[in-house]
């Protein structure tokens, strides 16, 4: 062993461990009460999957009153608000869960089953993380939510309580009425701190690069401070300072002038053997690491420098569209992952208050990317040369084409062709035969030349001409 490699004495890769730097709810909602990177941590993702909203749709046109009447009852009940709220918590805290309030005469320590009739979605309260404890879990292993939560303990210490109020109501509740936000789940056991039934917050994997990205900026603006160091030297300060109290006071006192005739008389007076200059900080280099800590950090966000920072893309035609698709393509997959099953849930449960659900139904979400006109325009312009070439290879009637795109109140860009109304169109529009191609009029105008030919061998029809001498043309 002359190199010590690979032991621990001498390899300083070997002193490194992988640790957790757990972020407890406390500290989350600090950070993201006052930092503004922690908020924009916090809040990004919700926000932007709300932005545009989204809206439910059906095959059948019976349906549209009740669809009215669906969208009605989320904008009463403030769906968005508390499903963006409790993703904040969630996001922030490490948890949170909405308590679902469906009047459907049973105790809420029962389950809410699929089937049966709802009164009334009553309200959506929205807990944080210290208000819920488990009360029991599935402890078999065949059932399908073994090891989750089966009732919570609903204990919400977080209200604010007057001189006038009692404390609140000890609930316990079945998981089924409850939409659990568990925050950043890496194991079905509980680690090191993590609140039980919940896991870590967003802070928790990036609070160290956090950290250091405020220690950079803080040093920076010491610097800043620090910019340009006066520099003044007196004859004899070293003996000035050797010898007793007066002569430290008197060095002290002639500074004193120096930096008040500076700032009275914006001049420097000084005696003939002094000197005067300011000389700068260094700070080469200084930009470019602060910029590795920015990339470093919208890495660890998973966001867009752009979006994080508010900074405009730099370089020739540089537009942002990239990393604007790229962070929608984004929100998308999060949303999917922590927010469509929540909503159709609600969806469906509102659907029974209302007299039952439709045999096929749709969550759509309003596209975060909009088009500009002129994309708009070219997308259209490309969509009408698609339907004139379907048309004229009769793949599709120009009839058909038009429903597709111009029957709803907005234009939609895709054809699905319905065999079984082509009749009743036909009926109806009196369309006629399609015209043959140009390569079907050859390979008829060749069949039809064929047939006038006898076949080799055969008699020719009376009255036929003797074919003409070779080389002579008819």
């Amino acid at each position: 062993m002359i190199t010590g490699i690979g032991t621990v004495a001498y390899d300083k890769r070997l002193g490194y461990q992988f640790c957790t730097s757990f972020v407890t709810p406390d500290e989350g909602r600090e950070i993201w009460r006052g930092d503004d990177l922690g908020a924009r941590l916090v809040d990004k993702l919700p926000e932007e999957t709300f932005r545009r909203g989204w809206k439910v749709t059906t095959a059948d046109e019976e349906d549209d009153e009740k669809l009215k009447e669906l969208h009605k009852l989320a904008e009463k009940l403030s769906v968005n608000a508390k499903l963006k709220k409790a993703a904040k918590f969630e996001r922030a805290l490490g948890g949170a869960a909405i308590m679902i309030g469906a009047l459907d005469s049973k105790d809420v320590m029962e389950p809410l089953t699929d089937d049966g009739a709802i009164r009334e979605i009553a309200f959506l309260t929205v807990f944080e993380i210290d208000d819920l404890t488990p009360w029991s879990y599935y402890t078999d292993p065949r059932e399908a939510g073994y090891g989750e939560v089966e009732i919570w303990t609903i204990n919400p210490i977080t209200v604010a309580l007057g001189p006038g109020n009692n404390a609140p109501e000890i609930m316990r509740v079945h998981e089924t009425r409850v939409l659990h936000f568990q925050g950043i789940r890496t194991s079905r056991r509980n680690r090191d701190g993590q609140r039980p039934g919940f896991g870590d917050n967003v802070f928790t994997r990036v609070a160290d690069l956090l950290r250091d990205f405020h220690a950079s900026f803080n040093a920076a603006g010491i610097l800043v401070q620090d910019f340009a160091q006066a520099v003044i030297k007196i004859q004899g300060l070293a003996e000035a300072f050797a010898e007793e109290e007066e002569g430290v006071e008197s060095m002290r006192n002639r500074i004193k002038a120096v930096e008040l005739a500076r700032s009275v008389a914006r001049a420097v007076i000084l005696d003939s053997t002094e000197e005067y200059e300011r000389k700068a900080t260094p700070v080469a280099g200084l930009p470019d690491l602060i910029d590795r800590f920015m990339i470093r950090l919208a890495a660890a966000f998973d966001t867009p420098f752009t979006e994080l920072f508010g900074d405009s893309p730099s370089g020739m035609a540089a537009t942002g569209a990239g990393e604007t698709r790229s962070w929608y393509a984004q929100v998308d997959t999060w949303r999917e992952d922590k927010i469509d099953r929540h909503l159709e849930r609600l969806i469906k449960l509102m659907f029974r208050t209302l007299g039952g659900e439709p045999d096929d139904w749709t969550l759509d979400w309003v596209p975060l990317w909009q088009p500009t006109d002129k994309e708009d325009a070219e997308t259209r312009k490309t969509i009408a040369e698609t339907d004139k070439i379907l048309i004229e290879s009769s793949v599709i009637a120009p009839e058909e084409a038009a429903i597709a795109h111009y029957s709803q109140s907005k234009f939609n860009p895709h054809i699905t062709i319905d065999f079984e109304a082509r009749e009743t169109i036909e009926d109806e529009f009196g369309l006629p035969d399609a015209e043959p191609t140009p390569m079907e009029e050859a390979e008829l105008a060749v069949a039809r030349q064929m047939s006038t030919q006898p076949a080799p061998g055969a008699t020719p029809p009376p009255g036929t001409p003797p074919p003409p001498p070779p080389g002579v043309s008819r």
